[in-house]
């Protein structure tokens, strides 16, 4: 498209012409683009509803775009580490309350075969939970038999 006028002629008629053939194109190239983006929204309005929240993201523009990223990233600025925690994470702070100190606790120790039933292998002790919630027991263990293949 824009190949053929790649030698600009020294005549200025000529070149009067090819700025013509130039501004045409621009024209007809403008005017495409404002009928594509006429059917696309036709096409999201059909798709979404004339009255949903996704048509009014999508007709978001760059420089809005630009304008929220920075401000996203003024929000996102990294606190200090602080001295106890090496990783920089804070621990997650649980919205339920400990069981009272009154209550009675029980160990449980939930044990399974000694071997493993698939491959007859014997189990190996890999992790426990002790957990306050009073949903798991206050020491559960799991057993796993480790295979290699």
């Amino acid at each position: 498209m824009l190949k053929d006028f790649d030698i600009t002629p020294d005549d200025p008629a000529e070149l009067k012409a090819v700025n013509r053939l130039l501004a045409d194109e621009v024209k007809a190239l403008s005017l495409k683009v404002e009928q594509l983006q006429h059917q696309l929204h036709g096409a999201n309005r059909n798709r979404f509803g004339s009255k949903s929240e996704s048509l009014d993201q999508l007709d978001l523009g760059l420089a809005e775009d630009e304008a929220i990223g920075a401000a996203a990233d003024q929000q996102n600025i990294p606190e200090p580490a602080s001295l106890g925690d090496p990783c920089g994470q804070k621990k997650r702070q649980h919205s339920r309350k400990p069981l009272p100190d009154h209550l009675e606790r029980k160990d449980t120790v939930l044990m399974p075969d000694q071997s493993c039933c698939q491959c007859g292998g014997k189990m190996k002790t890999l992790g426990d939970v002790r957990g306050g919630s009073g949903n798991l027991n206050s020491q559960d263990k799991w057993n796993f038999c480790l295979t290699l293949a």
